[in-house]
């Protein structure tokens, strides 16, 4: 696919999927794990916040607890 739009005349804004559906909030728990982080969500919808639960390095662990997303309502 990246060959397929380096070969574009023109710019122009892909979506490269899958074809697997993946929430946003399992998506975002992925992301955070792979960088060492383990995340978790608190309440539903618009107020759905994630939090910190844990990292794997230890110049970070004074961060757990911390919360770190917030669910943006869109219009």
């Amino acid at each position: 696919m990246m060959w397929m739009i380096l070969q574009a005349e023109q710019a122009d804004a892909w979506v490269i999927a899958t074809g697997l559906t993946t929430h946003v909030h399992d998506f975002v728990k992925m992301v955070f794990q792979e960088t060492g982080y383990e995340i978790d969500f608190i309440g539903e919808g618009v107020d759905k916040k994630g939090y910190l639960v844990s990292i794997y390095e230890k110049i970070y662990a004074e961060r757990v607890g911390e919360q770190h997303l917030v669910a943006i309502k869109q219009t």
